[in-house]
């Protein structure tokens, strides 16, 4: 009985961390998937200038949404699969500890820079809004543009505290941060991999 209500929070919480790491693939594949159009509508012009003789029109607003989108919603996902930059060589050295509290200074690190981007980002969303500024060729709002860094901000702020939270053990961790596990996951993998 007592094993019971220990195991349902930790299973609520893991459908949780399941569903946002869901929500943040969802905007890192919205953000390349806007790229890819905007490499098309990039390269039609080019062909479309040199050989055709015509031109896409906004293809520069179409290519700085683009590029927005891209970089701001993916960030989050780099910053929950360790697709940053790491220096190896204080993983291969460092005891579990140590490993835990890089992970934990880099989440907050992560945490206070993205939590800045999006509450500046906030304050250029409206801006954007009162002012109902324009993008220069198509008379895209401005303020689709400054939404997109606040989501991303927000998205990876929420990243950095997900990834804090496995860290401290308050959350299940979904695959080590680091070659080993200090729960013991790296055991089990190693385990599994020697048996398959």
């Amino acid at each position: 009985m007592t094993s019971g209500r220990t195991s349902r929070p930790r299973t609520t919480s893991g459908q949780v961390v399941r569903l946002l790491d869901h929500v943040i693939e969802g905007a890192a594949l919205t953000g390349v998937a806007c790229l890819g159009l905007a490499i098309i509508a990039t390269t039609a012009d080019v062909v479309g200038r040199r050989g055709l003789g015509f031109q896409v029109t906004g293809t520069v607003d179409l290519t700085q949404l683009a590029v927005v989108t891209c970089a701001f919603l993916s960030l989050p996902f780099g910053f929950r699969h360790g697709a940053h930059v790491a220096v190896e060589i204080l993983d291969d050295r460092a005891s579990p500890l140590v490993l835990r509290a890089l992970d934990l200074f880099a989440g907050l690190l992560g945490l206070v820079v993205m939590g800045v981007i999006a509450w500046r980002g906030l304050d250029e969303l409206f801006l954007a809004l009162d002012y109902s500024s324009l993008s220069q060729d198509l008379g895209l709002p401005l303020w689709i543009h400054r939404s997109l860094v606040v989501a991303g901000g927000s998205l990876g702020a929420l990243a950095c505290l997900m990834n804090m939270g496995e860290a401290l053990g308050l959350l299940p961790r979904r695959m080590p941060a680091h070659g080993t596990d200090t729960a013991g996951a790296g055991a089990t993998a190693s385990v599994s991999a020697t048996k398959g």
